[in-house]
């Protein structure tokens, strides 16, 4: 059985726009609602370990109180998978990419905009390379779907401690 703590883990391919952005917004909402117990992170498709966030992913997510200088990308691992409860990720080529190199991950994997109550369906489509704006109306996508599941997120948290408690008393 994994620890007490619930993992998030968001994927995109380079692990230095979309899925670095979602991480550090669920962390403030996390933060701002007192919810502890919870970790997450983020990885790529195809990483390249050790690069710094997209400069205007940065800057953007700066200008809405997010900080994401101190992070570094990571290629996906088995153990980012292993530890992860919750795996959101941005495009189908993600899910293919996570189900063929981690199958036991296929019923934690989700495509963030399919996942949870007035799924819209879709994708969040790559800013890299594009302009400001672009990654604005990236940050401002991830913060409206990351808005729209974070009661579902609430819900699979406290499910897990509820399932934690009951074996611990056995």
């Amino acid at each position: 059985m994994k620890d007490k703590h619930f993992h998030i883990l968001f994927v995109c391919t380079g692990n230095l726009c979309r899925s670095p952005i979602a991480e550090g917004i669920l962390r403030e909402m996390l933060d701002q609602a007192g919810i502890a117990h919870v970790s997450v992170s983020s990885g790529g498709t195809w990483a390249t370990d050790g690069r710094p966030v997209e400069e205007n992913a940065e800057w953007v997510a700066r200008s809405q109180g997010v900080d994401l200088s101190l992070h570094r990308a990571r290629k996906l691992n088995v153990n980012l998978i292993d530890e992860a409860d919750l795996i959101l990720v941005m495009e189908d080529a993600h899910v293919d990419s996570v189900r063929k190199n981690y199958p036991s991950a296929s019923d934690r994997l989700f495509i963030i905009k399919e996942f949870g109550p007035r799924a819209p369906g879709g994708k969040v489509a790559d800013p890299m390379g594009a302009s400001l704006e672009v990654f604005q109306t990236c940050y401002d996508e991830l913060k409206f779907e990351l808005n729209r599941i974070f009661p579902e997120i609430q819900k699979r948290i406290a499910g897990k401690r509820s399932l934690l408690s009951f074996l611990h008393r056995k």
